[in-house]
């Protein structure tokens, strides 16, 4: 479905994909001599989706690119940049700073010695890689795989260290372990014989770490516990509030964290969670309560996740609650009027368009969301009917500027290659001149 621009409404519906890590922003060229044409607005706006469409995707085949996992990998990375003949020691081989790669720990699982001497050729260079110009890596995803015993995790988490001692200025780390289950109260030490505090690599520029995908949560904890002071930014799956038991615990760990994140994949949202976050003394500006695969969380009490949301009312900037919420009482207003006060400083909310059916909602948004500058919906669609009503919410928020919905449109049934992708409509003020 494609939606004309509408001059008076201000509305553009421009294609883009939800890519993580990615912000789109328009920019102007300036200082060009030749003269500019004047197109229609429609060729404009094609012109501008189909830039951005394939910007995305250029960006994607660059991270493919770095993705480094069999020994093959590296060898291309060496002859694609030609580092055999590189002679400047400041030459940097990774475009974007950024590696992936995934680890099979039940192939280095040594009784005895030294873990090089069975692993794998593929670790070996990436070792190798990593020891040469891992200085040049900010962001670096690693997936272990085949840990589903102690002995093979244990020495899987041996060579993360390893390879994490050799990216000195790492600012972003995402760890995921998908073979192992909770795994209660062990600790490190349990895993990694020997271990000492001189194992775990220093990392003074990490301030990003991503454990959504560890299972062992326990793990997870650990890690924190020797970066907690230099942590602003932590994802984790919901379960993760299982591994601390005290508030006072969860406080410590995070002294200096400004943005949570808590991705529960298609899982049920805990109340254990939601009780934690509601009463723990962080100062975020931004909170995330959401799903990486744009299906809506399973139900939960509203009054549970904005008692939540209220214990960072004077800090919070951003929002996201990607859910399916409901009201267990009619009476919200008048029994939690704690709710419905003002967060000074939110100016970005993000939501389930479907959450806009209940009672509550509009009458939350703008007694406590006064201050919006944005509101981002997802949706299934895009119709008059959420025009409409995105257009109204500028009389009653005076210091809105723009709604945007982001939707799946209908695949084409004559195109069997078609692929849906998430387009972007903003809705933006009139303009008052």
């Amino acid at each position: 479905m494609e939606m004309k621009p509408e001059e008076n409404t201000g509305v553009q519906v421009q294609e883009a994909s939800h890519a993580d890590n990615i912000e789109e922003e328009e920019h102007d060229s300036v200082g060009s001599s030749r003269p500019v044409p004047v197109l229609p607005q429609e060729r404009i706006l094609d012109c501008r989706r189909r830039h951005w469409v394939e910007l995305i995707r250029e960006i994607g085949e660059i991270h493919f690119k770095y993705f480094l996992y069999l020994i093959e990998d590296m060898e291309e990375l060496r002859s694609r940049v030609d580092l055999d003949n590189q002679t400047d020691p400041e030459y940097n081989p990774f475009l974007l700073r950024s590696i992936r790669t995934i680890s099979c720990c039940a192939s280095c699982d040594p009784p005895t010695g030294s873990i090089f001497d069975v692993v794998d050729e593929d670790y070996r260079a990436l070792h190798a890689l990593v020891s040469e110009y891992g200085k040049h890596v900010w962001s670096f995803h690693v997936h272990l795989v085949n840990a589903g015993k102690p002995q093979f995790l244990r020495q899987g988490i041996v060579k993360l260290f390893t390879l994490l001692m050799h990216l000195p200025n790492l600012k972003t780390l995402l760890i995921s372990i998908r073979d192992v289950d909770h795994l209660g109260g062990t600790t490190l030490s349990d895993f990694v014989e020997g271990f000492t505090e001189l194992l775990v690599p220093k990392l003074e520029n990490l301030v990003h770490l991503n454990v959504v995908e560890i299972k062992a949560d326990i793990l997870a904890t650990e890690l924190i516990r020797h970066y907690k002071n230099q942590l602003t930014t932590f994802k984790c799956h919901g379960r993760w509030f299982e591994t601390v038991d005290r508030i006072q615990d969860l406080k410590s760990l995070f002294p200096n964290l400004t943005k949570l994140v808590v991705d529960n994949g298609d899982d049920v949202l805990c109340s254990c969670m939601l009780n934690k976050v509601a009463q723990v003394n962080w100062h975020l500006e931004v909170l995330q309560i959401c799903s990486t695969d744009l299906i809506p969380l399973e139900r939960v009490e509203a009054v549970e996740v904005l008692r939540a949301v209220c214990n960072f009312r004077e800090t919070l900037i951003e929002l996201v609650l990607f859910m399916d919420m409901i009201c267990g009482k009619s009476d919200i207003c008048d029994t939690n009027n704690c709710i419905f006060q003002v967060f000074p400083k939110l100016n970005k909310l993000t939501n389930w368009w479907e959450n806009t059916d209940v009672d509550w909602f509009w009458n939350w948004v703008q007694s406590a969301c006064k201050q919006l500058h944005e509101i981002v919906f997802w949706s299934d669609q895009f119709t008059n009917i959420e025009r409409e009503a995105a257009k109204a919410m500028f009389g009653k928020m005076p210091k809105l500027r723009m709604v945007v919905f982001w939707y799946f449109p209908d695949p084409d049934p004559d195109n069997e290659n078609d692929q849906r992708q998430a387009l972007k409509a903003t809705v933006s003020r009139p303009s008052t001149t």
